[in-house]
């Protein structure tokens, strides 16, 4: 029999990108949200890093994006890298990253493993 604290208003499942934003969208709505996600715990490392200008605009919808671009680096150039022959990673290609972008920043890196607790 479910107990009253498993309905929810709102679920989400996964907790990447979009889900995040999605949760953090009902925020003060007096909705009962649940993010839900197969894995157990917070990445260590992240899976990918770079942020678009229009990224930084949703942040910013939600009062933390100079927050998070206080914790960005800017990115210079993008640099591939795949298996090679003998298996081994390696660089394929290097290219500048000279997208003029509009809006608050250009692409950015951030670290998706890092704690945001502190």
């Amino acid at each position: 029999m479910a107990n009253a604290s498993d309905y929810v208003d709102v679920l989400i499942i996964g907790a990447g990108p979009a889900g995040l934003t999605t949760a953090n969208s009902f925020n003060g709505s007096n909705r009962r949200v649940r993010l839900i996600d197969w894995k157990p715990a917070p990445l260590e490392t992240g899976r990918a890093d770079g942020l678009k200008s229009i990224s930084i605009e949703v942040l910013d919808s939600f009062g933390i994006g100079d927050a998070v671009l206080n914790d960005c680096q800017p990115c210079e150039e993008i640099v591939l890298w795949n298996p090679g022959r003998d298996g081994v990673i390696t660089r394929t290609m290097t290219i500048p990253d000279k997208v003029e972008e509009l809006g608050k920043a250009r692409e950015v890196t951030l670290d998706q493993g890092m704690n945001c607790d502190s």
